[in-house]
């Protein structure tokens, strides 16, 4: 995608994932993954932190299925989704793979 289609992604749909498309196309070989996090989905009545720790060992068992020691790993978050790359972010760093 060029300049302009990866703007109108961030302006129409999600910041986010114009970010993760415009990871990928620095890094050819990468695989980018953009994961969508939605705060109304998990707090109605009380927030579910079991919901939220599974979000964070499903992720870094993904990580670990696809990782390659020459891999660069970039984890973008925001707003709750920061709170959850930061936890991915701590568990890999546990099992020595560099983020």
């Amino acid at each position: 995608l060029n300049e302009e289609s990866l703007d109108f992604v961030g302006r129409e749909f999600s910041g986010m994932d114009a970010i993760g498309l415009r990871i990928k196309r620095l890094n050819p070989s990468a695989i980018t993954l953009v994961v969508g996090f939605s705060s109304r989905s998990i707090i109605r009545d009380f927030i579910d932190t079991d919901l939220l720790s599974n979000n964070v060992s499903s992720i870094v068992a993904f990580i670990l299925g696809v990782y390659r020691p020459t891999d660069r790993i970039f984890l973008v978050g925001h707003s709750a989704g920061g709170g959850i790359v930061n936890d991915v972010a701590d568990s890999l760093a546990q099992k020595k793979i560099p983020c």
